[in-house]
């Protein structure tokens, strides 16, 4: 009667060991799953979004000219104050599966995206303020002046868009444009139950710890086949 007892007892503790390896099993499977599912909807979104405008820079410049005027003496000078925009832009497209890493605990979603990429400057010389000053301005030293300010204007608002605190700006955005992108088509796929985290390539921070624990795309695809 014992030993019965203590064979029942054997049979149960393996029923649930058989029943707490297939659950755990199957979790494993869902958890993977949800991360294949989340990067093939969102690398088919980007794929589809080309470039993406993630801020916009704004200003005033200022540029400063002289002409040597007539006869290389009536010096003539000019100060020219414009208005400008410059756009900054991810490329979606660059973004692929291998930029995904798959954290299955947190069912949180790492992103890697390039640097924001400006775009040309537009300058608004049709609001532009322009002072000059010399004896005499001749039509030629006139022209002369304007392009050498709108050429001047041109290159310092590339210089400072490009500039650390600027760019610096531009990432934050782009952070934030690219987590509301990747939310959109999971949400209407049904996903809404993944985190989202950007980052930078190349980029290190504070968070690295967390991105320790995540697994690339192609271990991820590796894992669920594995288990099948």
């Amino acid at each position: 009667m014992r030993k019965r007892a203590i064979l029942v007892g054997l049979l149960v503790l393996l029923g649930a060991l058989a029943f707490a390896w297939h659950a755990h099993r199957k979790q494993q499977e869902a958890e993977l799953q949800l991360g294949l599912d989340s990067a093939r909807v969102l690398s088919q979104s980007f794929a589809a979004a080309n470039s993406l405008k993630v801020s916009t820079l704004t200003g005033e410049l200022v540029a400063r000219s002289t002409d040597e005027g007539l006869f290389d003496v009536l010096d003539v000078d000019q100060a020219m104050r414009a208005p400008f925009t410059a756009d900054y832009f991810i490329e979606m497209s660059q973004i692929t599966t291998s930029d995904f890493a798959w954290n299955p605990e947190t069912k949180t979603m790492m992103i890697q995206i390039p640097d924001p990429v400006v775009a040309k400057p537009n300058i608004d010389l049709s609001k532009a303020q322009v002072r000059q000053s010399g004896l005499w301005v001749s039509r030629r030293a006139g022209q002369r002046l304007q392009r050498k300010s709108a050429e001047t204007i041109a290159a310092k608002a590339r210089q400072t868009a490009k500039a650390p605190e600027n760019m610096k700006k531009a990432r934050a955005a782009a952070r934030e444009a690219i987590s509301a992108n990747a939310r959109a088509p999971l949400d209407a796929a049904g996903i809404d139950d993944v985190k989202i985290e950007v980052r930078f390539r190349g980029e290190l921070n504070t968070n690295d710890d967390v991105w320790d624990y995540t697994l690339p795309y192609e271990e991820v695809v590796r894992r669920r086949e594995a288990l099948n």
